[in-house]
């Protein structure tokens, strides 16, 4: 759903997706929260969004659980909980989420598991995320694996 869409055929799009969402359609429930989360078109819904995002995931659904882990870090919709936005951004990462793997490899590496750290970040540098490649570089050539 583009931001150019018309209100109308917006508050239509978010009406189907709420329908296809309540009969458990996990993309359709993560494609919902971004909605509730954005405000296409009306007002922002943060726990709403967390609530059909949290629905998403127990679908199974990775995009939501990268979508639950940012939540649960900045305390959007969910109350802040680092454990839980580790534990969410693990599971993303593990399951092929690129950003996911990103920023769990920086979680790694700043709390010394430098290791581990540079096995995500090379699973999301050959996922594509070029931010990666410098990060990991910068951690095995600045003798961070020490």
């Amino acid at each position: 759903m583009g931001r150019a869409a018309e209100p109308s055929k917006r508050k239509e799009a978010v009406k189907w997706l709420f329908q296809a969402s309540k009969s458990g359609h996990v993309r359709a429930q993560y494609q919902l929260a971004l909605c509730l989360h954005q405000g296409c078109g009306f007002d922002r819904h943060l726990h709403e969004a967390a609530r059909w995002s949290l629905k998403a995931v127990e679908g199974g659904y990775v995009r939501a659980m990268y979508r639950v882990a940012l939540c649960y870090s900045v305390g959007e919709g969910l109350a802040q909980s680092h454990r839980q936005a580790r534990k969410w951004m693990k599971r993303a990462a593990d399951r092929g989420h690129s950003n996911a793997q990103y920023e769990h490899g920086l979680g790694l590496f700043s709390e010394g598991e430098k290791l581990k750290a540079v096995v995500y970040l090379e699973l999301a540098t050959h996922a594509g995320e070029t931010a990666a490649v410098h990060v990991k570089n910068v951690i095995k050539n600045g003798k961070g694996l020490g």
